[in-house]
């Protein structure tokens, strides 16, 4: 996880890795339309929320606005393995 901050404005970006791919598909419909009902109720807020394999991309905040490029950065900068054991 990292939060980015620039003039009082945060932008999370973070990656779940679950067991397996059925699982990290139903995380992101669910984190999605988590995140769908909030822009709802308050003010818009930027997200997406994208899925390789087993793993989750999250982006909150203005960042989202620039997740074309700030997405594809992200995942070739992450390397997402194994627990370790007892993890």
């Amino acid at each position: 996880m990292v939060v980015l901050q620039s003039g009082g404005v945060a932008t999370v970006i973070w990656i779940v890795a679950l067991s397996d791919e059925t699982s990290a598909a139903a995380f992101a419909q669910a984190y999605e339309g988590i995140l769908e009902r909030i822009a709802a109720v308050d003010a818009p807020a930027a997200h997406h929320v994208e899925r390789r394999g087993s793993a989750v991309l999250a982006i909150i905040g203005p960042g989202a606005r620039q997740s074309a490029e700030l997405a594809p950065a992200v995942w070739r900068a992450s390397r997402i393995g194994a627990a370790a054991p007892g993890a």
